[in-house]
C-alpha cells in the first residue's frame, strides 16, 4: 500500500521542516549506494528506481537525496527506502568543477555522478539556486579527481550547499544552433566545453 507520512510542522532542537515540500520514495538496484544530496535520474527502464546521475543524462535529472524526515510529507510505498525532492530548499552535494559557487547561481548536475556545480550560459537543465555559497574551501567534504576535456587530471573539491530545488530549462541558455555543427564540434574540444 501507499504509505503517507506527515512531519511535524514545528521546530525540533533548532531545525525546522520546511512547509509544503512533498518527497517521494523511490527504489534503487542493490549494487547502487546513495547519500543525503545526491542528484539522481529517474532509471530509464524503471520510473520507481533512481540512480546518480551526471550531465551526459542531465535530460533525467529528477531530484536531490533526502532524509525522511527532511520533508512536510513523504509518498512512498512500504518498500521504498529512498526519499527524493524534486522542489524545496534541501542540502545538495556540489563541486568547485566550474569555479565558485556564490547565492543565487544556478546549480546544475557536473560530470561527476550525483555531484552538482554552477552552471552558466551552457547547460541545458539547471537543478535550482544556491542559496549557500561554496568556494571549494568552506563546507568542503572531499575532493576528486576528473579528466577536462583535453584529458588532462583536474582536482575539484566537493561540498555540500543548500539549493532551492526547481529544475528547469536554464533560463541564461545560449543556442549554439547557428555555428555549423563541425565547427561547433571543433571549438567545443580547444575550448574544453560548449560554445556559441
Amino acid at each position: 500500500g501507499l504509505l503517507l507520512m506527515a512531519a511535524a510542522f514545528f521546530s525540533v532542537a533548532g531545525a525546522t521542516v520546511g512547509a509544503q515540500t512533498i518527497t517521494q520514495g523511490y527504489d534503487i538496484e542493490s549494487n547502487v549506494s546513495l547519500q543525503r544530496g545526491m542528484i539522481v535520474g529517474l532509471k530509464e527502464n524503471d520510473p520507481k528506481k533512481v540512480e546518480p546521475v551526471n550531465n551526459s543524462a542531465v535530460k533525467r535529472v529528477h531530484g536531490v537525496v533526502v532524509g525522511s524526515g527532511d520533508s512536510s510529507f513523504v509518498l512512498a510505498e512500504d518498500t521504498q527506502k529512498v526519499f527524493v525532492a524534486s522542489g524545496g530548499k534541501f542540502d545538495v552535494l556540489v563541486s568547485d568543477q566550474n569555479g565558485t559557487i556564490s547565492p543565487g547561481d544556478f546549480v546544475t548536475i557536473s560530470s561527476v555522478t550525483g555531484i552538482g556545480m554552477k552552471s552558466d550560459e551552457y547547460q541545458e537543465i539547471v537543478l535550482g539556486k544556491a542559496i549557500d555559497a561554496f568556494d571549494g574551501t568552506n563546507k568542503k567534504l572531499s575532493d576528486a579527481v576528473i579528466k577536462d576535456a583535453l584529458g588532462k587530471d583536474k582536482k575539484i573539491n566537493i561540498g555540500r550547499i543548500q539549493v532551492d530545488i526547481a529544475i528547469m530549462r536554464n533560463p541564461v541558455l545560449k543556442s549554439s544552433a547557428s555555428l555549423p555543427s563541425f565547427l561547433r564540434s571543433a571549438s567545443e574540444y580547444i575550448a574544453g566545453k560548449p560554445v556559441n
